[in-house]
């Protein structure tokens, strides 16, 4: 029997209907008058019946941290059986690394981890959003909540619990972490690029020239190698990578340069996996700040940022755009233009547009 409440608020009074039944989660609506929230209790009720109620539904019997963990496996197998390289296995084995990382901290920090999924609340997930922000970054809840959301997607659509709401789709995401406007200075590169020339090892010093002047991704350009490359066409073929569309790429006269300054490894180019890449990187930078060299903490992944801001800088004699942004994102891969927007065509130096002639 559905419940008809009587509500006060600041916009004047309504009436809240309420439908409770065992096995389902609690429906409700508020209307502006007490007739419209019984005719649609009574509606709703007889579409209930004529459905039929299930004693003890799908979403009665799985519990939240079951069903993740059950997505997480059917995803894993489904980009293992669309994998068609070894690349491409290694890449789905990283994924699903990332997504059991999540499911283990969930399963200690999430109250209601094994609460049968129709009890949980998007108020639940709230907060335990509010608790994990203080010793996490926003964009790494965002990515909680994308699995999150995609594993209620799959068990209203794939497994039949069409009487589930998606609580990360109800529950409000964190804002994203305002992009850096963080830029190297011209000092900052050269002193990076003459510290790398006293490393011992020739292909750190290519690499880090190839990270601030090309401008890949860290994993794209750790998995390099030799049969990737065609130095006669200039042209980089990028098959497998993090936006899962391949695309050439087009090499620069200083990228060729690069890449015929040190020998190449096999079967990687630049000898090492991406986490040896950061971890080197690292080290090299706290040196630099530990020695005065450098002030800021530069992030590995702010070469690319570098890169990328520099392509849009580019300027012909004539003071027009050396790159247009298609050009730029064949480059780099960027799937969203509006990142290449919001985070590196606004980073432009303003003296660079006031100086263009005609301006």
């Amino acid at each position: 029997m559905a419940s008809i409440d009587k509500v006060q608020g600041k916009r004047g009074t309504s009436w809240k209907a309420r439908i409770r039944r065992k096995g389902m989660r609690t429906l409700s609506r508020s209307f502006k008058t007490k007739s419209n929230a019984e005719k649609w209790a009574r509606q709703t009720e007889a579409e209930i019946d004529q459905k039929g109620v299930r004693d003890i539904t799908q979403e009665a019997k799985i519990s939240f941290g079951q069903a993740l963990h059950d997505h997480i496996e059917i995803e894993h197998r489904e980009c293992q059986r669309q994998a068609t390289s070894d690349k491409r296995k290694k890449t789905c084995a990283k994924k699903y690394r990332g997504m059991t990382d999540k499911l283990n901290i969930l399963k200690t920090d999430f109250e209601q981890f094994n609460t049968p999924l129709y009890k949980i609340r998007s108020a639940d997930l709230s907060k335990w959003r509010d608790e994990t922000l203080k010793f996490r970054q926003p964009s790494t809840i965002r990515n909680y909540y994308s699995l999150i959301s995609n594993m209620y997607k799959r068990a209203i659509s794939d497994w039949g619990m069409d009487g589930l709401t998606n609580i990360a789709m109800q529950s409000n995401r964190p804002a994203p972490k305002k992009a850096s406007l963080f830029r190297m200075s011209a000092q900052d590169k050269a002193t990076i690029i003459e510290e790398c020339g006293k490393d011992g090892r020739i292909w750190f010093r290519a690499m880090v020239e190839w990270q601030m002047w090309v401008g890949l991704r860290a994993s794209e350009t750790a998995s390099i190698t030799a049969e990737d490359l065609d130095l006669k066409s200039r042209l980089l073929r990028m098959n497998e990578n993090k936006t899962d569309f391949p695309r050439p790429i087009p090499l620069s006269s200083k990228a060729i340069k690069i890449l015929r300054s040190f020998e190449w490894g096999n079967p990687r180019v630049f000898h090492v996996a991406e986490n040896t890449m950061s971890t080197e990187w690292i080290i090299f930078r706290n040196k630099l700040i530990t020695e005065g060299k450098i002030s800021h903490p530069i992030k590995l992944h702010d070469l690319r940022h570098e890169a990328t801001s520099a392509y849009f800088e580019m300027k012909r004699k004539d003071g027009s755009p050396l790159m247009q942004i298609h050009h730029v994102r064949q480059i780099t891969g960027h799937k969203s233009l509006d990142v290449m927007f919001n985070i590196y065509a606004n980073q432009l130096d303003p003296n660079s547009v006031v100086n263009i002639p005609g301006f």
